[in-house]
């Protein structure tokens, strides 16, 4: 097998194909489709985009953490479930979402207050939930 290969590190312009820390991402074929997760990690660790995961990308007029809220919805996940093509694996395209409607508030304050509402209550959960496994195990 003869010519060139690049190889990772010798990549030096990965920018456009790397992750942004706090991304909201979405399964997009396969048994977990219309899974939606935030990638956090490490300053010094890099993602990058693979074509059946869909991100949605940091909008100036959009609070990030309000898509976060708005992906979690089941508005979200009942607008997926009209698109899903079935058959041996499950699948949607980045276009049948970007059809998708939402009524989000203009105001980015008000954007901001109703992600922080739910990051609020998704913690208040998780508090509760450790406290029931810890009296389980006691």
């Amino acid at each position: 097998m003869g010519g060139d290969y690049l190889f990772y590190s010798e990549h030096q312009r990965d920018e456009k194909y790397r992750l942004p820390n706090g991304s909201w991402l979405l399964a997009m074929s396969g048994a977990t489709t219309g899974k939606v997760a935030k990638l956090t990690f490490k300053a010094y660790e890099k993602y990058y985009q693979n074509q059946r995961v869909g991100y949605f990308q940091i909008q100036k007029d959009t609070n990030y953490n309000f898509i976060g809220v708005l992906v979690s919805s089941n508005l979200f996940l009942n607008q997926l479930k009209t698109v899903l093509v079935s058959g041996a694996q499950p699948n949607i395209s980045s276009k049948d979402v970007d059809n998708f409607e939402f009524n989000i508030p203009s105001e980015l304050s008000e954007q901001a207050k109703i992600g922080i509402l739910f990051q609020f209550l998704d913690n208040l959960i998780t508090v509760n939930q450790r406290k029931n496994f810890y009296h389980l195990l006691c």
